[in-house]
């Protein structure tokens, strides 16, 4: 089994069930959410696709 997909099904069940809740005080995940984007171009390591 691929944990790489099962931690993005589960961040995706997680999306889709309502807004996310963030503590202001998670400033490490506040600056680092707009780096996670699928990419336009696939690379060796990944599809590129979602």
């Amino acid at each position: 089994m691929n944990d790489v997909l099962d931690g993005i099904r589960s961040v995706s069940v997680a999306l889709n069930s309502g807004p996310p809740r963030i503590l202001r005080s998670c400033l490490g995940l506040l600056a680092g959410l707009p780096n996670y984007v699928w990419s336009e171009k696939p690379s060796t390591h990944s599809e590129g696709k979602p």
